[in-house]
């Protein structure tokens, strides 16, 4: 068997190729280099399925989906949420309410910052917290500021509960 036929041959075997972005797909800087795009391109082009998983939330990998036009399932959370390329859920595996305030309840008690991510959504208590601004440059959308008494914590945008929209239109803006 020749190179280039063994080559053929172990493409027609995968059926799959998974890229974790940070790091992996992007350069440590969340760059999507052109060699990056055009391997992910030669693999599609092969027959082989192309998707990404990754810690980011859905809306976080919206930019590489659409510019490597990818069509298969993607997972974001770290494989807590299954999602199509139009950020649709397929499948998600989400932390008990209960848990979520045990755990907003401990770090804010120590005064560390606490971010929650949902869905379709990214909430944080203070627009200038440490690393806000790298983290929306990485991920491209920019979060809700929910001052503390106000701050809900929907998991799903179909259980979402009412939240200050603003913080100067809340009455607890300076909890």
């Amino acid at each position: 068997m020749t190179a280039p036929s063994a080559t053929r041959a172990s493409a027609e075997q995968v059926r799959l190729v998974v890229a974790d972005v940070d790091g992996t797909l992007v350069t440590p800087d969340k760059i999507l280099t052109p060699q990056a795009r055009s391997a992910v391109r030669h693999v599609m082009e092969a027959g082989i399925a192309f998707t990404i998983t990754s810690g980011r939330p859905p809306l976080g990998m919206k930019m590489l989906i659409e510019d490597l036009h990818l069509r298969d399932t993607i997972t974001a959370f770290n494989g807590g949420l299954f999602v199509r390329p139009d950020l649709s859920v397929i499948r998600e595996r989400l932390v008990p309410r209960e848990a979520v305030q045990s755990v907003i309840d401990i770090l804010s008690k120590d005064a560390l910052d606490v971010w929650i991510y949902t869905d379709t959504d990214w909430r944080v208590r203070s627009r200038h917290a440490p690393h806000v601004d790298r983290e929306e440059w990485t991920v491209k959308f920019s979060p809700t500021v929910s001052c503390r008494r106000c701050w809900r914590f929907p998991l799903h945008k179909s259980r979402r509960s009412a939240t200050c929209q603003t913080m100067s239109s809340c009455s607890s803006a300076a909890a």
